[in-house]
């Protein structure tokens, strides 16, 4: 075994550490190419700053400006070409290696591993049927992770994969795309694998909910669950239910559908550990967005999506004048019509002036709430403002990025 297959060999090993990736930066160094030396730097700034709090200004900026120039340079095209052979994933290096990895079922029957070599926890992205066979390659043991993205998860495979010696075992399963059959998730819900995960995704928009409730309720209770997504309709008696819920960190509840806002009520006692929530796309009505605004939950979210769900200006005053949200750094409100009544008091509000991230695209913001932006102190503080979609005027935009420079996107 070669110095540099050690080195990768010992990431593997050691994954959540942070010294072995150090010492493969340093190798690459010493001895790596001009190329190799700019992935090298790249390792340090990545490691770096994945070791701060996750919304660290400095963190922050790197993972959303800085960073996604970083991977699409020149050394990046040539070192990890499979990147660029069709759609990739979002985010395809983590603290400095390859990640997200497209995945053929085809490819894991040969010898030869189809998995690059510096893809040191690869999360497989399969697009195609198949599961069950590739989950028989010594090489699927390699995995940290998979996600469906088109294919349904049947029995056969459900099986297959509950069957699969893990090494260093499966932190994350997405089968929110293709969907799950109705005997395999009782078959996967009820499996070792579930007390291992850490980000489970589950359903896909238009899913009733009545056949998961049953399912999820009688799930076991996972030990390491953090990330939890699940795209279903009727999703409020599966939440009262739910195992799976309690103790995650991030909830994703996106393309669901809500009557009331029965999360809302009980979430101050039943999910303690929620900073995280994500409501994008559920089409809310009025009582359930009268439940958002009004949330208990709000005084420990750090991040709230909100995407499309029909916000209007007066609800986000109501919001914005809240003495509790101290603690948000991130709040994602695009495409809801809230207009500069509704941009104005978020601008103005005492209250989220610890806001790092925020998105008002296509949220009819014009000239008049570009204004009280730069007047507002979240003009020098925030990391990234997205505004496209504004019909500001030419001349309020040219002023703004004089301002914000690239921390702002019109």
């Amino acid at each position: 075994m070669s110095d540099r297959d050690a080195l990768l060999a010992a990431i593997r090993a050691r994954p959540a550490e942070d010294v072995p990736r150090l010492m493969f930066a340093d190798w690459l160094d010493e001895h790596g190419t001009g190329i190799e030396r700019e992935w090298a730097a790249f390792i340090r700034e990545d490691v770096t700053h994945a070791a701060r709090d996750e919304f660290d200004p400095a963190r922050l900026r790197w993972e959303l400006i800085v960073k996604p120039r970083r991977e699409v340079e020149a050394w990046a095209r040539a070192l990890f070409p499979e990147r660029w052979n069709g759609a990739g994933p979002e985010r395809y290096y983590l603290r400095g290696f390859p990640w997200a990895v497209p995945a053929s079922t085809d490819s894991f029957a040969g010898t030869e591993s189809p998995v690059p070599a510096a893809a040191v926890e690869p999360v497989f992205t399969f697009a195609e049927a198949g599961l069950a066979r590739a989950s028989r390659s010594p090489h699927f043991a390699r995995a940290a992770g998979v996600r469906l993205r088109g294919p349904r998860l049947g029995q056969f495979d459900a099986d297959a994969l509950a069957r699969v010696p893990f090494a260093p075992g499966l932190r994350e399963l997405d089968v929110r795309q293709g969907g799950i059959a109705d005997n395999a998730a009782h078959v996967l819900l009820r499996s070792p694998i579930l007390e291992r995960l850490e980000r489970f995704s589950w359903g896909e928009p238009g899913t009733d909910c009545r056949f998961a409730a049953r399912t999820l309720a009688g799930a076991r209770a996972p030990c390491a669950l953090k990330e939890l997504a699940l795209h279903l309709h009727r999703i409020e008696p599966l939440l009262a239910e739910c195992p799976l819920t309690r103790g995650v960190r991030k909830l994703d509840l996106s393309h669901s559908r809500f009557a009331h806002g029965t999360l809302t009520a009980r979430a101050a006692t039943d999910l303690p550990n929620l900073t995280d929530l994500n409501l994008a796309l559920n089409g809310l009505g009025a009582e359930a967005r009268a439940a958002v605004v009004a949330m208990p939950l709000a005084t420990r979210l750090r991040r709230l999506v909100l995407t499309a769900n029909q916000f209007t200006a007066p609800e986000m005053s109501a919001l914005a004048e809240r003495d509790d949200l101290s603690g948000l750094r991130e709040l994602n409100l695009s495409s809801n019509g809230i207009g500069n009544a509704g941009a104005c008091a978020l601008f103005r509000s005492p209250h989220l002036a610890g806001l790092l991230v925020l998105d008002l695209s296509f949220c009819m913001v014009g000239d008049e709430a570009i204004e009280a932006l730069l007047e507002s102190p979240l003009c020098e503080t925030l990391v990234l403002l997205t505004l496209q979609g504004s019909p500001a005027s030419a001349e309020a935009k040219a002023a703004l990025a004089a301002r914000m420079g690239d921390r702002v996107r019109l």
